[in-house]
């Protein structure tokens, strides 16, 4: 199976120790369309919590199972994450944006909304459906 995006999560807090909002990951998760869950809400038996210490990067396959782990210290957890896919990967929910505030964006925001030109933009984009790269080309940067 292929890797088709990937996370990284950048650490602003101390997470060095367990019990502190660590990232939970399931090793191998990856391969498999499902798990189970304990009924009791705690953590799955295979579930590891990575200790990272301020300024430490995380990169792992997005199919990853992963889950924030219970904050039981006085440190708030501080972290950004960050995806990378290719263009046409679409997000599991149905993020659904109003028309109001696409209207009040620029095509630019509006492509990182989720707003595309026609269905067919996410595999096969048209010059209108790839506005960062008119932009880009005024700018004289391409």
């Amino acid at each position: 199976m292929s890797r088709l995006s990937l996370k990284v999560s950048y650490w602003l807090s101390d997470c060095s120790t367990p019990d502190r909002g660590n990232l939970f990951v399931i090793p191998g998760s990856h391969l498999h369309n499902a798990i189970d869950l304990p009924e009791d809400g705690s953590a799955p038996q295979d579930a590891v919590a990575i200790c990272c210490d301020p300024g430490d990067a995380v990169l792992f396959d997005r199919r990853l199972w992963h889950s924030a782990s219970p904050n039981n210290s006085d440190v708030t957890r501080k972290a950004i994450f960050i995806g990378y896919g290719y263009r046409w990967p679409r997000p599991k929910d149905d993020m659904t944006i109003p028309e109001a505030v696409l209207t009040r964006n620029d095509p630019i925001r509006r492509q990182l909304l989720g707003d595309d030109t026609n269905a067919n933009g996410k595999f096969s984009p048209q010059r209108d459906a790839v506005p960062l790269r008119n932009w880009l080309e005024q700018q004289q940067l391409i």
